[in-house]
């Protein structure tokens, strides 16, 4: 599957990390000093529980370089970035699923613009951090706490 990662923050690099090492195709967009870092460094996770280091093979793009068509588009913004990013994630119609793992978000201004039918609400079962080498440290919430939740729509 195609699968667009849209915020290159903790949990969209998490995510888009753990699809591509998954076998999928997977761009991540960021902007900014983050996606240099992306293009010079690549995206690299660290897993605390296991002390696992992995390079996840994503292709770092700019915010309205993305172009082909996706199988679905996560959307992991801070609400405050959510704003700006709307009229951006509209042009994207071709996708299937758009996933938002933004906390808080208005659920009915997003839905909106992307259309409720194609959103699907998430939260994030995992955490961490950016390391100073740009690298993700992260934790997977055992499923007993907070398993990765999909589903439902605005």
């Amino acid at each position: 599957m195609r699968f667009l990662v849209f915020g290159a923050g903790v949990i969209g690099s998490l995510y888009a990390g753990k699809l591509a090492l998954a076998g999928h195709d997977v761009e991540l967009v960021a902007r900014g000093r983050r996606l240099t870092e992306l293009e010079k460094e690549g995206l690299g996770l660290f897993d605390e529980v296991r002390g696992r280091a992995e390079s996840a093979p994503v292709r770092p793009v700019a915010a309205g370089a993305p172009a082909t068509p996706y199988d679905a588009v996560f959307v992991a913004l801070r609400r405050d970035q959510l704003e700006e990013a709307l009229p951006e994630l509209a042009r994207l119609g071709a996708a299937r699923a758009f996933v938002t793992m933004t906390n808080g978000a208005d659920i009915a201004r997003i839905a909106g613009p992307l259309g409720a039918d194609r959103l699907i609400l998430g939260f994030p079962g995992a955490g961490g951090t950016r390391r100073p080498d740009g690298s993700i440290a992260y934790r997977i919430v055992p499923g007993i706490v907070q398993l990765t939740t999909l589903g439902g729509s605005a």
